[in-house]
């Protein structure tokens, strides 16, 4: 009987919150960043390691309270508590699941997610990343990634009660990145109705030379947008080119952001690439692949 309440409660509190599958297929670890909105909890502190074909199980939920119960910390198990339910991990014989309790407001989740990539931490959680690096901290804990980076952008329970989702290229790449519904069909009138975005290029190898991002060997592990590379107003869509009218990477000298569109459709080239790039879909989880 305690088995099978142990089960109920458990599929009961995934059911109440939104869950996100991360997927590691690049054939190295990587250590997964978030970071929210203000005043909302990321899941696992904002950082959690992930290793070559692996998969975690966090969920995003809908409770006030900000502390965990002690008992529930220290075993298996549930513990109920006036706004809190908690579900830790159990092994399957194919992976761990590790449903994770975040303390945020319900389906109001504003966000990202990104892979950082060649992480030196010690027994502390303390060391410097190759790429993506946020703070020389294991867990991210409110800290972005510094760029270039690949990024999975979510608003949850937006405007019209939708969830909005995207990749962005804006700031960069590093690795190939995808974000794909759990429980809808695409839209078949519209393929950013639940649709896949994806960018399954890898553009570190044959990025333009001017916008390579290498580390302490020599190699290359990421590519510079052109507004980090080289941080004009032009190239930020800033100043008296702050608007979807005067950012236009056509009329550029060199349209860098063509390198990343043409490689990753679906995805953010630069600051107003909107039309193309934005995804909606509602009542679904989604899955994060990285490689």
């Amino acid at each position: 009987m305690g088995i099978t309440v142990y089960l109920v409660v458990c599929l009961l509190g995934a059911a109440l919150g939104k869950q996100f599958q991360f997927h590691n297929n690049l054939g190295q670890t990587i250590w997964v960043g978030s970071l929210g909105n203000a005043g909302v909890a990321a899941p696992n502190n904002g950082g959690f390691q992930l290793n070559a074909g692996a998969e975690k199980y966090p969920v995003l939920r809908g409770y006030l309270n900000t502390r965990a119960p002690t008992a529930a910390k220290k075993a298996p198990g549930h513990r109920l508590g006036s706004v809190v339910h908690w579900c830790y991990p159990f092994l399957t014989n194919k992976r761990t699941l590790n449903l994770q309790e975040t303390v945020t407001t319900a389906d109001n989740w504003a966000g990202r997610f990104w892979a950082r990539t060649g992480c030196r931490f010690d027994g502390n959680g303390i060391g410097p990343c190759d790429t993506g690096d946020c703070g020389n901290k294991l867990q991210c804990a409110g800290a972005g990634g510094v760029p270039p980076v690949s990024l999975a952008e979510f608003t949850l329970n937006g405007y019209g009660g939708v969830d909005y989702y995207d990749l962005s290229l804006v700031d960069g790449f590093n690795v190939p990145v995808q974000v794909i519904p759990l429980t809808k069909s695409v839209d078949p009138n519209n393929k950013y109705g639940c649709g896949s975005a994806t960018c399954t290029a890898y553009l570190n190898n044959n990025c333009p030379n001017e916008l390579r991002e290498t580390n302490s060997a020599g190699a290359t592990v990421g590519c510079k947008s052109a507004c980090l590379a080289f941080n004009t107003d032009q190239y930020c869509c800033r100043g008296n080119f702050g608007t979807p009218q005067t950012c236009t990477p056509s009329t550029w000298s060199q349209n860098y952001p063509a390198y990343f569109k043409n490689n990753c459709p679906g995805a953010y080239s630069y600051a107003y690439d909107d039309v193309s790039s934005t995804y909606t879909c509602q009542d679904s989880g989604y899955k994060i692949i990285f490689g």
